[in-house]
C-alpha cells in the first residue's frame, strides 16, 4: 500500500466533518449530525470524504467506532497498514492519525463519532482501556453477537434523537454501554495479540509506543528499553517484520506531527521544534527538509 509522506496533513473534527460531508448532511437520512455527536445508519461517508479530499492523512480529534456493512477500503492509521472489508468492526481513537488511500464503490458504513467532550461528559472518573492513551485503533471481526449488539444500540440510539425533547441521561447511557463495549473488544484483541506472534506483535507494541512518545523521544534505544530488548536486536527484528529500520518509523510519526503542527496551529517554528525536543531551530528545519524535500517554512506557506 501506498504511504506518502508528503502528503497534507488536515485536522479532523466535528466542525472539519460537517463542512465535508455538508451534501450528504444536508438530505440523507441515513445521517444524524450534532456538534457533539454524529451516528450513520447506513451512510457511504468514505467515499464522499475521498471525493472531496485527498484522504488525508488526517489528525482525528474524536471517537470513532462502527462496522463496515458493505464494501472495503484500505486505511493506514498510526502507520498501520489497515484493508478493512464488510463485517469487520473498527475503532479509531482520539489523536490518531489515519490517511484513507481506496474506498470500493457503495461502501457503506454504521456507526458513531463521538466529540472529546461528549467522552469527557459520560466518562469523567471511569478509566477505559480505550482511553488510557491516545492514537488507540483496531479491528475486529465482528460476530453474529457483535452486529446484534450494535444494531440495537444504534436502531434505540437513532429512534431516541429524533424523538422531540428525549431524555439526555438516557442518550448518555446508550452511549456508555456502547463505548463499554468497544472496550471490552479492544481488551479482547489486546489479549489475542498477546498470545499471538512474538515479532508481529513486538512490532504492533512499537507502533503505539512511536505515537505516545515520538514528540519526545527519538532515538532507537530508548524504544529497545521499553520493550526490554537491546537496540541493535530489537532494530534487526523491526527489519525483519517491516522490511524497514526502526528509525524509519519514528522519522514519519515525527515529520507527521510537525506538518499537523504547522499547518494547523498558531505555533511559530521555533515552538514546534521545542515541542518535538529538537535541540535547536536549525536542527528541526535540517531533518523536517530530509523528510519532505522542502523547509517547514514553505510547508507552512503552502497552506
Amino acid at each position: 500500500m501506498k504511504k506518502d509522506i508528503r502528503t497534507t496533513p488536515q485536522s479532523m473534527n466535528m466542525n472539519v466533518m460537517q463542512k465535508m460531508l455538508f451534501s450528504i448532511i444536508q438530505c440523507s437520512t441515513s445521517f444524524y449530525y450534532t456538534k457533539e455527536f454524529a451516528i450513520s445508519s447506513g451512510a457511504d461517508l468514505f467515499s464522499k470524504i475521498l471525493e472531496v479530499s485527498d484522504g488525508g492523512p488526517f489528525l482525528v480529534e474524536d471517537y470513532r467506532m462502527g462496522v463496515l456493512v458493505k464494501g472495503e477500503m484500505d486505511v493506514t492509521v498510526n502507520l498501520i497498514d489497515y484493508h478493512v472489508t464488510a463485517g469487520q468492526m473498527v475503532f479509531v481513537g482520539r489523536g490518531s492519525i489515519a490517511h484513507l488511500h481506496r474506498v470500493s464503490k457503495e461502501t457503506i458504513v454504521k456507526g458513531f463519532i463521538l466529540s472529546a467532550d461528549l467522552m469527557s461528559l459520560i466518562f469523567p472518573d471511569k478509566h477505559l482501556s480505550l482511553s488510557s492513551r491516545s492514537a488507540t485503533a483496531f479491528l475486529h471481526e465482528a460476530t453474529i453477537d457483535d452486529r446484534k449488539f450494535l444494531d440495537n444500540i444504534l436502531i434505540t440510539t437513532w429512534s431516541l434523537v429524533h424523538s422531540k425533547g428525549y431524555p439526555e441521561e438516557v442518550f448518555h447511557s446508550l452511549i456508555s454501554a456502547l463505548v463499554n463495549y468497544y472496550d471490552h473488544l479492544y481488551r479482547s484483541v489486546n489479549h489475542l495479540q498477546v498470545e499471538g506472534k512474538g515479532n508481529e506483535n513486538l512490532f504492533n507494541k512499537f507502533i503505539a509506543l512511536i505515537n505516545q512518545h515520538c514528540d519526545r523521544e527519538r532515538n532507537v534505544p530508548f524504544y529497545a528499553d521499553k520493550l526490554c530488548l537491546s537496540p541493535r536486536y530489537f532494530s534487526t527484528l523491526i527489519q525483519e517484520q517491516s522490511g524497514k529500520p526502526a528509525k524509519h518509523w519514528i522519522d514519519i510519526a515525527v515529520v507527521t506531527r510537525a506538518k499537523v503542527l504547522l499547518r494547523h496551529s498558531p505555533k511559530t517554528i521555533s515552538q514546534i521544534s521545542t515541542e518535538l525536543n529538537f535541540p535547536n531551530d536549525s536542527f528541526f528545519c535540517k531533518f523536517f527538509r530530509r523528510l519532505t524535500g522542502c523547509s517547514p517554512t514553505e510547508y507552512k506557506e503552502q497552506g
